[in-house]
Order: C-alpha cells, then structure tokens, then sequence
C-alpha cells in the first residue's frame, strides 16, 4: 500500500500525464476540496473518473489539505490515491441527511470492513447518532473521516464516486484479510475557569447555559469580538463537557441566533467549561503519538484528520512539527475539519483531535524513518496560552455574576436558588426545624406584555423585585425563579400562623400600584406554599408541592395564598403525568397532522392547507389541541413541540407537490424564542421548500408587541418571503394601527363573526367591514367557519375571498387529503 498526492490549483485540469504518475491501479482516491466552486470540482471527478475507472473515490469540503510535503490550500484540491492489494474490497456509499447509519451498511452490502472513512456535510448531520448506528452494525470497523469544512463555513460539501453532495454523508468501506489498521488521538485540550450548567439543550443544539444563552455567555466571558468571529473561532474555544465525571470535548459548529450547535448531543445537567489548547500537553502527546507508530509492524501509510480548532488556535509551526513527525514514519495525507471521527466504544464520537490511522498490509513491510524532527520552542509558544488564560480570568468574577444572579432583578437566579434551597433544607434537617418555600408568580401579567410590550414589563418585573426585597429584609431569602415567578426561602419558621401573615403582607405590598410612563398597573399574586424539614429534603417535589399550591390559589379566583395539603395532589399529578406524556409523544412523535383545505371561494380551486395538530395518545386515543395546548405552553413544551409540528408539515408539503402552501399555526411563546427564524429556515432547507410554502397564523397579541424583537423578528420573516396571517382577526384588539405597520399578508376572520352570518345584521356589517379594510389595505380574507350553503354564498357576492370550513371540507387526515387533491 501506498498513497500518491497530487495538488491541482482551481480551475485547472490534469491531463493523463498527471494520471500517469499515479499508480498503476489505484483503489482509492481522497479528494479534499479548499474552494466551493462546485461547477470546476465536478469537471475534476469527470476527469478522475475518465482516467482512473477503476478507483473508488470520496472526499470532502477541507479548509486545507495536508500532502507527504506539507500543508496546502488557498484554492486547491489534493487527491491522494491509496493503492491497496489484490483482494482489498473498497466500496462507497452515499447518505442524504436525515438517513440512519442502518441505511448505509445496508448500501455498503455484506462486506466486514476493517476501516470506515466517513466524510459529513457539518450544516445537516448528527455525526453522534449515525456513528453509534454504524457501530450496531459493524462494532469491529475503525471509523476515520471527518466533518467538511469551507474556508467560509458556509457551502460545505461531501463527494462519492462522481457526485458532489450537500446535507448528508459520503463513506468508503475497506475490507481485506490483509489489511491492519491502527488508531490513536490526540486530546490536548485543558478546561479555564469554573464550570456552568447546561439549562437547556436540544439534541445537539445547546439554548441555555446557567440560564442564559450561550452566545450571551461567550460574550461576557470572551468578549463580542469572538462570537461575531463564530464558527470560524468557534473550535478554537471549544466547550469541554463535563458527563458522568468524564471530561468530553464538543466543539461548536455553527451559531444560529443565540444558541450554538455543537458536535454531539448534549443534555441538561452537563457541566460546561470553556477549554484552551495546552501546548506542553499537545507536545508530549505527539511524542507519544509517534512512539506508538514506530512501535507499529511496518506501517506503510497513515491518514491524519485534524480538527479545525488546531489550525485556528495552535502555532503554524505547531501543527508542522506533528505533520513532520508522522512523515517520520511513512507518508501521511488527511484533512483540516470541525472535528473528527476516531476508535470504537466511545461515547464521545467526535473530539477536537488529531486522529491518525495508520495501515499495513504486509506484517514484513519496512516503513521509512527520517532524521529526527527539531522540537519547537515550547517557551515561545506557551506564552500564547499563558496570555489567554489570563485573558480568560479577568472575566471569572463576572460570570460568577452571570451564572448565579438575574440580569434583569440582580435577584439569584434559578440555579443559586436551588443551591441556596439545598443549605437552607440541610440547616433546618441538622436542627430539627422546619423551613418554607414560598412559590409567587404575578397573576395576567402576560396581559403587560401583550398591551405594553416586554420592554415595559421588563420594568414592572423591577419594580415588583425591588418591593418584595424591602419587604422580606435579609431575614428571608427572595430569588426569580424566571418569567413573573419568583421564591422566597423562609428558615426557622415559628408556626402557621406566622407564615399566613407573611403570605398576606406579600400580597398587600404587591397591591401597591405600579407607574411606568403614563401607565399605571395594579398586581395581584397567587402563592404557593410547601414546607421542607428533615422529612420532606427532595427539592423538586417541594417545587412540585409549591406550584400544585400556587395553582390552587389561581382556581380559587387569584390574588391568594395556599398551603399544600395532600387533597390537592390528585389533580396536580395528573396535571403533571400529562405533561411528561407530552414530553415523551414530542420526543416519539405521537403526534399527527390533519389538514383542512382553504378554498378560492370564486374559482373552487384549493390553495392552501391549515396544519391541525392531533395527539395519538398511546391509552386515551386521539386527544385535540384544547386537551394539551395548554400543557404545553405553560410548561414550555410547546417551542420543541412546535418544531415538531413545522417539521411535519413541511415534510407533508415536500411529499405532495400538488400542496401550494400549508398554514401553520404560531403561539407567542414560540415566536419569542432566540432560535424561531433559524429554526423555520433550517427545516425550509431541509425539505427543500421555498419561502412561499409556508404560512404563519398568529393571533393579533403576537403583533400588537411593540417590543423591537418582535417587529424585528415580523419584518426578517417577511424578508424571507414567509406569508404572516393574523388568526382570529376581530376579537383582540381595537387599535388597527398595527396592520399598516407591521409586514401582514392574510387577515382570518374569526368564526364567532361567521357562524350567524346572514340572519344576524351586526355580523354582516361587521364582516364587511373587515372585508372592506383589508381590500383597501391590499390584503388577503379567509373567511374560516362556513358551514352552510347561505354562509358560502354571501362571501362568494363578497368577491376574492379565501374560504374554510366544514361546508368545504373537514379536517382531513394525510392519505385523504392525497385523494382530494388528486381528485379521487
């Protein structure tokens, strides 16, 4: 075995000359690609394949490419072909996004390969799960490879046999008797700092660390200068996770919104720290890494698969010196990537390493040795660590700050309350007392969100902070739980009775009105209250005890407090069992999708589909949006919940090319979280639809927000070419000032409007009149609710009107909305 490197500069094509010098029968050739012109790259493997018919052929996008003789990029692309003996197997297969490993051995056929070498497009692939699907089937197979990578991160790109491929995986299966292969890695890699808690976490997208998003987090704690710079400084800085005691590297491969997508999946609880490349480290690991090769029985080739984060972030003479030492050994070739493939039975499948395979064919094989390699000076090099540590601590204490304390009430935050709560529940167990959690949250106070905007309830929420600490002194700990809720830890309690009085002077300092500008806000509260002491320690039933009586004193008619009492569990616990239920059927997709037609209600022709989500209980049976709606927004489901569905439908769309445009119902949680837009357009990429495809339904509260994010988030929807539609239109709000402002195409008219139309007159007049303004305003009607042949012959006199209903259609499931369309 041996590998050939030739180096062909962008726009140039090799003649058979250049062919000529490669072997005589190569069996596979890499490709690795530094530019993105895709027309020049496809002329190549044309050209490859005309003269090498008989090699396999995969590669990737690659920033730079590394050749026995050095480093290269800057617009050029390297092919290495390996030559392997008589009898070696060497397959390709490539993979679509979205694919599972099974998919690929399958394509692979009934070959045990010895070596996978898996390339992955880094903006559509879930390298973590695909590997562990890859090692289900062929536990014994070295997986090697790496994820693309363009010199603008953006664009990249996999290459199989002939093809150059987006969003998905091209793979090269080697199997022979003969073949050997060896693996080791490189780490390098040491954590600065203190940890931080993963808050909240999406498969491989990370939304929250101690609270708070990470590009928030890596701006305070490196400065804006280095989240703007991501995802290019991204795996220089890389986050080294904490799981099981384990220290794991997950480097981050793109930014979107607030919240970075990282290298592998990731779960709440997993202890963040921010990492620097120790050079002494990487140093003495190299050195071992080449005592290991020599040790190697005649290593004839090796394939090195750097992460993108060493070219970034370690010395240029650095990354040459291990590249000489490898050479030492035999001829290597690989790649630069966001990080790299390596070794079997590991959970942490992806790291920021130098991965090296090493083959041999023959155990007899001489490998080459070259003169010894001069060490660099590590003293010169150290002081570019030195200089980031301390560039890192000097922002310690203000993270600190950040991890622990509420930027908007400089109250402690989530996480320091459940640190204060755990002291507070140890000190009255050692004592024998007894302690309370008080659990407030403002009753309506969405309603100052709604009206005022956030900017303006952000304010309240001060003002509200500000009251309760005067209140409660030092005596009792008050902290903000999130949102309008906030806890009060209550130690050394005399009685009942003096935690009733506590609860009511509560209560009457949050009566005290609140002025902002030329408002004024009256505040009620509903208090929760649970009691801990040496019998009752476990946090999140206190929690769970406080919110059951919180929830209590809300259905008692609000402004009022409640002790828990064990009466109150039966309907709380099945409040909560629901909730996990629909956690699990979001995680399981449990839920369906029925659609209900839109009408031109001139011509009869459908053009459009509203998305009616449904939930396929695995004991109730099939459960309507009134039965978990609300579950899922006040637990906060409803932002992964609602991916689920845009997915959904989406995919519905992508399958059924006679669907113009499907409408998607939005609520306001979901439209104020950071990652909405990136998430709508990442599942448009995905399915390959255009803008137009999709519509938004929202109420009109969503677009009243006067808040900048709001109308921000508006106008880069409509930017994008996505349909707003305001749902319902008619029972919100008096003020219309908002639809000349705001970027709306599509006015609902609510059914409530609809159901007496034409018997009743104040119907009629008030239907037209929305009719009339919208046609004025240049905007489209959908009249929902028709049912009778009266109602559809008044819209049809009122001209160019959209038209839903059950005198149209009901709601339909997938395959008979397949039959309409084809008119079955």
């Amino acid at each position: 075995m041996e590998i050939q490197t030739e180096v062909f500069a962008s726009g140039t094509l090799p003649d058979a000359e250049v062919f000529a010098r490669f072997s005589e029968r190569p069996t596979l050739l890499l490709v690795f690609a530094a530019i993105e012109e895709r027309s020049y790259l496809q002329r190549l493997l044309n050209r490859l394949r005309h003269h090498l018919p008989h090699a396999s052929i995969v590669g990737a996008s690659s920033d730079e490419a590394l050749t026995p003789a050095g480093i290269v990029g800057n617009g050029n692309v390297v092919v290495s072909a390996l030559g392997f003996e008589e009898g070696t197997s060497i397959r390709t297969a490539s993979v679509p996004a979205g694919r599972s490993g099974e998919y690929l051995i399958e394509r692979l056929g009934d070959a045990k390969p010895k070596l996978l070498i898996a390339f992955c497009d880094a903006a559509a692939f879930n390298g973590e799960i695909f590997l562990e699907q890859i090692h289900r089937r062929c536990p014994d197979a070295v997986v090697s490879g790496g994820v693309a990578a363009t010199p603008t991160f953006t664009g990249t790109f996999v290459i199989e046999s002939d093809m150059v491929i987006s969003g998905g995986a091209a793979v090269a299966s080697i199997a022979s008797e003969s073949l050997s292969v060896y693996t080791d890695y490189s780490f390098g890699w040491q954590a600065v700092g203190r940890s931080f808690r993963i808050t909240r976490a999406e498969g491989n997208r990370i939304v929250s660390i101690a609270g708070i998003t990470p590009a928030r987090l890596f701006a305070k704690y490196l400065g804006e200068e280095v989240v703007a710079a991501m995802p290019g400084l991204g795996s220089a800085f890389p986050l080294i996770v904490k799981r099981d005691e384990m220290l794991i590297a997950r480097g981050i491969l793109s930014v979107e919104g607030e919240s970075f997508f990282v290298s592998g999946n990731v779960r709440e609880g997993d202890q963040v720290y921010i990492g620097y490349g120790n050079l002494h480290t990487i140093i003495h690991q190299n050195e071992m890494q080449k005592r290991i090769c020599d040790s190697l029985p005649g290593v004839e080739a090796i394939l090195n698969f750097y992460c993108m984060g060493r070219k970034l972030f370690l010395p240029r003479n650095i990354v040459e010196y291990e590249e000489r030492l490898l050479n030492g050994i035999a001829p290597t070739a690989g790649m630069f990537t966001l990080g790299e493939f390596f070794g079997t039975d590991r959970a942490d499948l992806f790291n920021f390493v130098s991965t090296v395979v090493a083959l041999t064919e023959r155990s007899d094989a001489s490998s080459c040795r070259a003169e010894p390699v001069a060490l660099p000076k590590i003293d010169e090099v150290g002081l570019i660590s030195q200089g980031l540590f301390r560039f890192i601590d000097v922002r310690v204490r203000e993270l600190e700050h950040i991890a622990y304390y509420d930027e908007l009430t400089g109250l402690p935050n989530r996480t320091r309350f459940l640190m204060l709560l755990e002291r507070a529940i140890g000190a009255v167990s050692s004592s024998g007392g007894t302690g309370a959690l008080f659990f407030i949250d403002l009753d309506n106070f969405k309603n100052i969100n709604d009206t005022a905007g956030h900017s303006e309830g952000d304010v309240v929420l001060q003002r509200v902070a500000r009251r309760l600490e005067r209140r409660l002194g030092e005596k009792h700990t008050l902290c903000r739980f999130g949102g309008d809720e906030f806890v009060v830890i209550v130690e050394g309690m005399e009685d009942g009775r003096t935690m009733e009085q506590l609860a009511e002077s509560i209560l009457e300092t949050l009566k005290e009105r609140v002025e902002v500008g030329v408002r004024t806000y009256y505040l009620t509260a509903s208090i929760g209250i649970s009691f801990f002491s040496e019998k009752n320690t476990d946090i999140d039933e206190l929690l769970k005890q406080a919110d059951i009586a919180m929830y209590r004193s809300k259905t008692l008619g609000k402004n009022r407090w409640s002790f828990y009492l064990e009466s109150m569990g039966q309907h709380a616990r099945e409040y909560y069992r629901l909730e996990q239920e629909l956690r699990r059927a979001i995680e399981r997709r449990e839920l369906l999708l029925h659609y209900q037609p839109q009408y031109d209600i001139l011509s009869g022709e459908i053009v459009a589909l509203e998305a009616l989500v449904r939930w396929e209980h695995p004991e109730r049976g099939l459960l309507y949006p009134d039965s978990f709606i609300e579950i899922a927004e006040s637990s906060g489901l409803i932002v992964p919940f609602g991916e689920v569905v845009m997915d959904m439908a989406l995919s519905f769309v992508a399958e059924c090319p006679l669907v113009e445009r499907v409408a998607v119902n939005i609520s306001s949680r979901q439209f104020n979280d950071p990652g909405f837009l990136s998430m709508v357009l990442r599942l448009l990429k995905k399915y390959d639809l255009r803008p137009a495809n999709l519509e938004l339904e929202m109420t009109e509260s969503v677009v009243m927000d006067d808040d900048s994010e709001t109308t921000e988030m508006l106008f880069a929807l409509a930017k994008e070419g996505i349909t707003l539609s305001i749902d319902d239109f008619g029972t919100g709000y008096s003020s219309l000032s908002y639809l000349k402002r705001m970027p709306i195409s599509t006015l609902k008219i609510d059914r409530s409007f609809v159901m007496d139309i034409p018997a009743d007159e104040s119907d009629v007049a008030i239907v037209r009149s929305i009719v009339a303004m919208a046609k004025a305003l240049g905007l489209g009607i959908v009249a929902e609710g028709i049912e009778t042949v009266e109602q559809a012959d008044f819209f049809r006199k009122e001209g160019a009107i959209v038209a839903q209903g059950y005198f149209f259609a009901r709601p339909l499931n997938t395959e008979a909305v397949r039959r309409l369309l084809r008119g079955d």
